[in-house]
């Protein structure tokens, strides 16, 4: 067993037969700054049942994840508050290197303007990386209602006059005014992003 444990290299094994972190098991604790400890609780049980309605999907082109759990991702995270945390957490998770990777990639663009909105801006991390980067700059964390208002919970209450939420559904209607739109659109593999 400690063979099979050393081989994925998730722990080491020391001398007094103590298991201990590696750096890659690391990344599941929750006070390391790139903590992917949520993501994994949210894709070892959502999403990985998820993925049992594939073959639902592929014959009839319907959610995979409501055949499973008998309703959308977002009305299950409604009925489950303590599953909507991890949620949140999974895409803070998530989001925390993009939004330091954003900062970086484009300060020519982020230090000419003076507002931004993230669409889909969830938990906020994103907006605040820009923020932070960037003193001049406001932003808006547009989002679904119950996201908001757990986002505006958890800023930086030195940032909370900069960042504000804006709840609401993208595909009705998105507010205007803002210097950027910022859409960033994740998957497993890669992640897209769009800046308007």
């Amino acid at each position: 067993m400690f063979k099979v444990v050393e081989l994925f290299g998730f722990f080491s094994i020391d001398q007094g037969m103590v298991i201990n972190n590696s750096p890659s098991s690391e990344l599941l604790t929750s006070d390391h700054p790139l903590s992917m400890r949520h993501f994994c609780m949210l894709f070892g049980e959502e999403y990985y049942r998820g993925y049992e309605g594939l073959l639902h999907t592929c014959q009839t082109g319907q959610s995979g994840f409501k055949h499973v759990f008998d309703n959308t991702l977002y009305q299950y995270l409604d009925k489950t508050p303590s599953r909507a945390s991890v949620y949140d957490l999974a895409m803070r998770d998530f989001s925390r290197p993009v939004g330091a990777l954003l900062a970086k990639t484009f300060p020519d663009l982020f230090s000419k303007v003076s507002s931004v909105i993230d669409i889909g801006g969830g938990s906020g991390v994103i907006s605040t990386e820009l923020v932070k980067n960037y003193q001049h700059l406001k932003a808006c964390i547009f989002d679904r209602q119950d996201v908001c208002q757990r986002s505006a919970e958890s800023l930086p209450s030195d940032l909370k006059e900069r960042i504000q939420t804006c709840n609401g559904d993208f595909f009705e209607h998105i507010p205007e005014g803002y210097d950027i739109y910022l859409f960033i659109k994740k998957r497993f593999t890669q992640l897209e992003y769009t800046i308007m």
